[in-house]
C-alpha cells in the first residue's frame, strides 16, 4: 500500500468499514512510513476527544419558563398580524368550491327564468272603438290586412230615423240602388242585384244642419297596403 491509498481508507479504517485485510494493510504501513503513522495516530486523538463530548442540553425548568413567557404577553391587534403576515386567503380547494356554487346557482335561475318566459301567455291587446287595426309583421309585407268593422251599436240603431223621414231615407237608398243597378258592368249584371243589406258598405245617419239628416256610408272592410307599390301596378295604374 502506498501513501495514497492510505489517505483514501483513512477515513473508512476509523469508522471501522474495512474488512480484515484493509486494516492489516493500513496499519502495516502506518509502521513503515512515519508521516501515515502520524495521522493516524492525531485521528485516533480526535476521535478520543470527540467521543469524551457531551451533548448540549438547556437548563432545567427552561422550557415551562419560555411557555410562561409567552402566554404572559398581550395578544397582537388584528391590524399588527394584517400588516406583518398580509391577507389569510382561503384554500384553493373551498375557492373552487365557491365558483362552483355560484355556478349552479346562477344556471338554476337562468333556467327558472326561460321556463317562466315560455309559459307565460300572450298578452291580450283590447281594442275599443269603431275600428280594429291589425299592423303587419314584416315591414316589408305588400298584402293588404283587412280591418273589419263592428256592427253599428244599439245606441245608433236607436237613434236610426223613423216615420215619414224613415221612410223617405228607404226610398232614396233604393232609388240609389236601382241607379247603380242600371250603370253597373257585365260583371256586376251577371251577380245580380244586391239588397242594401247585402252591400260592402254600412249605412249611417248624419245630422246635419238645419235639422237635416243625410246618410254617411261607411265600408265594411277596409283592405289597407304597404310597402312600395310594384312595378306592374305602376304600369297598370299610372302609366296609363
Amino acid at each position: 500500500m502506498d501513501c495514497r491509498s492510505f489517505q483514501k481508507n483513512l477515513e473508512d479504517y476509523l469508522e471501522g468499514g474495512l474488512d480484515f485485510a484493509g486494516r492489516f494493510g493500513m496499519e502495516r504501513h502506518a509502521q513503515q512510513c512515519y508521516f501515515c503513522g502520524r495521522d493516524i495516530a492525531n485521528a485516533r486523538e480526535l476521535a478520543e476527544m470527540a467521543r469524551g463530548l457531551k451533548p448540549v442540553a438547556a437548563p432545567p425548568h427552561f422550557e415551562s419558563a419560555v411557555l410562561a413567557r409567552i402566554h404572559a404577553k398581550d395578544p397582537r391587534s388584528w391590524f399588527w398580524s394584517f400588516w406583518i403576515y398580509g391577507p389569510e386567503w382561503p384554500s384553493v380547494r373551498s375557492l373552487a368550491l365557491g365558483a362552483c356554487g355560484l355556478a349552479l346557482i346562477g344556471f338554476a335561475s337562468f333556467a327558472t327564468l326561460s321556463h317562466f318566459k315560455k309559459t307565460l301567455p300572450p298578452e291580450s291587446v283590447s281594442i275599443s272603438g269603431p275600428e280594429q287595426f291589425v299592423a303587419p309583421t314584416n315591414p316589408q309585407q305588400t298584402t293588404s290586412p283587412v280591418v273589419t268593422l263592428p256592427p253599428a251599436p244599439v245606441e245608433a240603431r236607436a237613434a236610426r230615423p223613423r216615420g215619414p223621414f224613415a221612410a223617405e231615407i228607404k226610398s232614396a237608398a233604393s232609388a240609389r240602388v236601382r241607379e247603380r243597378s242600371r250603370f253597373s258592368t257585365d260583371e256586376a249584371d251577371s251577380e245580380g242585384l244586391h239588397e242594401p243589406a247585402d252591400l260592402d258598405y254600412v249605412e249611417f245617419p248624419v245630422p246635419g244642419p238645419d235639422n237635416s239628416q243625410f246618410i254617411m256610408r261607411l265600408p265594411k272592410t277596409i283592405r289597407m297596403r304597404y310597402g312600395q307599390p310594384s312595378q306592374e301596378h305602376f304600369i297598370r295604374n299610372v302609366s296609363h
